[in-house]
């Protein structure tokens, strides 16, 4: 159990940091915090016997329904496309004469547009792409170059209506165009050789079966612990979450909004004003008050748990969970803080190792 002693002294330091920066304009230093505060290297809070506050559950042999952990194919590919979506398109320009135009394509073509058989100002293009039965020219939406192949030449007529905003110049006038389809563009599917480029440096994927493998485990595994997260929430019960324990939340809260107030070199009450929070600090920890009392909870039973489970955490198993970050994560929130994420995700894949799948 935290000692009244060590609940004074957190108070003391968030009402110190709390007056600090409020008072402070601008900072010309980045914001300390020892991140590692109230930890010890176990990964456990000091102080703290997470027993005496929640109720024992039956964590092993937690069933889990079947849309909870059967992740579809359809699924897994929508996550990878989403990977995609900030990356150059994945197409194929199609030259091949024998494939044919459908409604909807997307077409490069060349053009030239004539007039009384003569050619008009700004009725020429090269490598102009358009999509069939959608781009329009006049009354044309290119709907003649369906069933059409690239290397095909076609003529198309085009009617201006009379108040034609695009030209002023073409308004109420017919002119035919010749087009040459230079190609196709189709999406294609995701190729090994995609993959490399741009998520081997990142995730180490070199093939298509690796990226969906990991991305496959990676959904269903967030998807269990989101389900975990939600029992603990429901179905947990906890007498009482220590107070202690809401401050240090808080604090860790009130860190992170300095960190990126000196980012953007405003001060703490700048930023939350910015972010229409009325009340300054006081005002950002009553926004946050539940989402800070459930961060508590949380950890007050994952940390019960592993008390039950009598589960320790080694540097090995730290230096596992980081990987390449460890010793930039080291530096910057110090081991107790990484032994308690470690602890944390320990938790969750003992809880999954022993569910019972429906």
């Amino acid at each position: 159990m935290f000692s009244a002693v060590a609940g004074i002294v957190v108070l003391i330091a968030v009402t110190a940091a709390v007056a600090s920066r409020e008072s402070s304009k601008r900072s010309t230093a980045p914001p300390s915090y020892d991140h590692s505060a109230g930890r010890d290297h176990s990964g456990y809070w000091e102080n703290l016997r997470a027993l005496d506050y929640v109720e024992m559950f039956d964590y092993e042999g937690l069933e889990f329904p079947a849309e909870v952990h059967e992740i579809t194919d359809e699924y897994v590919s929508w996550e990878i496309m989403a990977l995609f979506e900030n990356l150059p398109p994945l197409e194929s320009r199609i030259t091949d004469s024998k494939t044919k135009i459908k409604d909807g394509n997307r077409v490069i073509i060349d053009y030239v547009g004539k007039i009384d058989g003569k050619e008009f100002e700004g009725g020429k293009g090269n490598g102009v792409e358009v999509s069939v039965g959608v781009t329009e020219l006049g009354d044309c939406v290119f709907d003649e170059l369906i069933g059409r192949s690239p290397g095909d030449s076609v003529e198309i007529k085009v009617s201006f209506p009379e108040d034609y905003g695009a030209n002023p110049d073409l308004s109420g006038k017919k002119a035919v165009y010749t087009v040459e389809i230079e190609c196709i563009i189709l999406h294609r599917n995701v190729e090994d050789k995609d993959v490399k480029e741009h998520f081997y440096e990142s995730h180490g994927w070199k093939t298509v079966d690796q990226m969906r493998l990991e991305v496959y485990e990676n959904t269903r595994k967030e998807s269990m612990r989101e389900y975990i997260r939600d029992y603990f929430e429901a179905q947990v019960v906890v007498t009482m979450v220590p107070l202690d324990l809401i401050r240090r939340v808080e604090t860790s809260m009130l860190d992170w909004h300095s960190s990126e107030a000196f980012k953007v070199k405003k001060s703490l009450p700048q930023l939350i004003e910015d972010m229409g929070i009325e009340g300054g600090v006081d005002g950002l920890l009553e926004y946050h008050r539940e989402t800070n009392a459930a961060t508590a909870r949380f950890q007050l039973i994952m940390q019960a748990v592993a008390e039950s489970i009598e589960l320790k955490v080694t540097l090995e198993d730290i230096e596992e969970y980081y990987g390449d970050r460890y010793s930039d994560t080291e530096q910057s929130r110090g081991i107790p803080f990484m032994a308690q994420q470690t602890l944390i995700n320990m938790v969750f894949d003992y809880i999954i190792e022993n569910a019972v799948l429906l």
